[in-house]
């Protein structure tokens, strides 16, 4: 057997990278439509729901962005670490009870709360976790 039968044929349809590849796009696809493009809708219905200023709420979307920008930086450092399965799965994770809680909340401080473990989400499904994770 010569070393070139070990390589795989990254163009067929059956190479392992193309489940990584659709892994990340539908990580893509929720990380962005939630954290992302999804603020305008939160801050409607937060608004309609509680009556809470829209300043107020902005604010607080100011604060996750500014949040989860600090933590991308990080998120090449997390995947060496961790694996960037676990820090997917983490993000991934983070995304989903953030957006859960997201209803549930009834004081300000807690739209905080939920945005902070909303910027760990984000961090661990933006561009930076994608990219990093199709490097490998």
């Amino acid at each position: 057997m010569d070393a070139s039968s070990h390589i795989a044929d990254e163009t067929s349809a059956r190479y392992d990278g193309w489940r990584v590849v659709a892994a990340c796009f539908l990580v893509a696809i929720f990380g962005w439509g939630l954290c992302f493009y999804g603020q305008s809708v939160f801050l409607a219905e937060l608004h309609r729901i509680h009556g809470w200023p829209t300043s107020l709420i902005s604010t607080a979307t100011t604060f996750f962005y500014l949040f989860s920008a600090v933590l991308v930086a990080f998120v090449g450092d997390a995947m060496r670490r961790f694996g960037s399965r676990v820090c997917l799965v983490a993000g991934v994770c983070c995304l989903a009870l953030s957006t859960a809680a997201l209803g549930r909340i009834d004081a300000p401080w807690q739209l905080y709360a939920v945005y902070v473990l909303m910027a760990f989400g984000w961090a661990g499904t933006s561009l930076g976790a994608i990219t990093n994770t199709l490097g490998l």
